[in-house]
């Protein structure tokens, strides 16, 4: 059985890519995804999903 990119594996990648605004971390992930399967196509289907969680303040 083939080694699995795993939640381990995708928590660090989130980790490194923290600071950027959320599409080029969604990239980042995807990039390093590409990266681990070498250019082999997917066994199966790939979806991310990111949410940006912007902080509001309410009137006084």
């Amino acid at each position: 059985m083939a080694d699995a990119f795993g939640v381990g594996r995708l928590s660090d990648v989130v980790r490194q890519h923290m600071g950027l605004p959320l599409a080029q971390l969604m990239q980042g992930v995807f990039t390093e995804i590409e990266r681990f399967t070498v250019g082999r196509a997917f066994p199966d289907d790939v979806c991310l999903v990111g949410m940006e969680i912007v902080r509001t303040e309410t009137p006084a």
